[in-house]
């Protein structure tokens, strides 16, 4: 008889377990895409909301999210999947926009640009000095100061949640650095000749910092279940495949220069690695890990489709781009 009724209860506890899980990510991805619509909407001087607008932020939040996630797996030993409840706290990413509201101003806030000397000193005075990101400075703290006591309810040690505060703060800075941009006329540490424009940009290469971390948060999870020898070949063959797939692309001239065909060859290299799962026995850990692969490359199909099909001109916030116009 008890064991009659544990096994059905059990369809139900994972059903609950599943939605623990999800709903904070559906959580995150709301409140992203509510900020950013906010931000570029709504209270921009000049509305520029658009598709890879919305992309471009929600990746680079994403990115951040997950960051904040393995760096809390590692300092506070704790396995991610108790951890994820922790998105619900992306409610923080509206206390810009209720600064900007109240205040009756437009947001200003950009990627950091000077000397590493200025950036190291922005990111000590919680962007206090940097005049276009001042009223994210409240977002910095509440979010330090959060870490910090989330760091100490786990494990008790003040240390640990010093460290986790800390290294999400530093991290956040480097990834807030203007790193990539069009060419002609970006400032940005690497310009790079595209026919993207500025948003498009930064959603590949968000995407692309995203994949990873979601590939290394598998591994480190244990849900990507390939070992050894099979993880191996997994890896060697989506590697053949991005670099067939990007010679295919560049020997058609799909793409005018060659790194931009080694980044949108990203999908056919997750599919393939994808594929390496059908053979692998259908446990719990497989089939999650072959629906979060699913799920990120769906993901990335609806970053690359409007640019293999030259439609992304026609999704960019400002129109398409005149000749002779630069890419923002």
């Amino acid at each position: 008889m008890d064991g009659s009724n544990r096994t059905e209860r059990q369809p139900g506890r994972r059903t609950r377990q599943w939605w623990l899980r999800v709903c904070p990510v559906l959580c995150f991805a709301g409140m992203t895409w509510l900020r950013c619509y906010m931000e570029t909407a709504r209270l921009a001087a000049r509305p520029f909301f658009g598709y890879y607008v919305g992309l471009h932020h929600t990746l680079w939040f994403a990115s951040m999210a997950l960051v904040i996630l393995l760096l809390a797996r590692w300092i506070l030993r704790r396995p991610v999947s108790g951890l994820l409840w922790w998105l619900y706290g992306s409610v923080l990413l509206l206390i810009p926009v209720a600064v900007w509201s109240w205040a009756g101003t437009s947001p200003t806030i950009d990627y950091l640009r000077g000397t590493p000397r200025q950036v190291l000193l922005q990111m000590l005075t919680f962007f206090v000095t940097s005049p276009e990101n001042m009223t994210l400075t409240a977002e910095l703290l509440v979010l330090f100061a959060g870490l910090t006591g989330l760091g100490f309810l786990h494990t008790r040690r003040a240390w640990r949640g010093l460290a986790l505060a800390g290294a999400v703060h530093v991290a956040g800075t480097l990834m807030a650095v203007d790193w990539l941009g069009p060419a002609p006329h970006s400032r940005a540490i690497l310009v790079v000749d595209t026919r993207l424009s500025n948003h498009a940009l930064w959603s590949v290469a968000m995407l692309h910092l995203f994949s990873a971390l979601v590939l290394l948060l598998l591994r480190v999870e244990g849900i990507l279940p390939l070992r050894g020898k099979r993880l191996g070949s997994a890896v060697l063959c989506a590697a053949m495949g991005w670099i067939a797939s990007a010679a295919a692309m560049g020997f058609m001239r799909w793409f005018a220069h060659g790194f931009e065909c080694l980044l949108a060859a990203l999908p056919f290299a997750t599919a393939v690695f994808l594929a390496a799962f059908a053979g692998t026995p259908a446990d719990r850990k497989t089939r999650a890990g072959r629906r979060v692969l699913l799920g990120l490359l769906l993901l990335q199909l609806a970053v690359f489709v409007p640019i293999y099909a030259r439609w992304d001109d026609n999704l960019s916030p400002f129109g398409p781009l005149s000749p002779g116009e630069v890419p923002r």
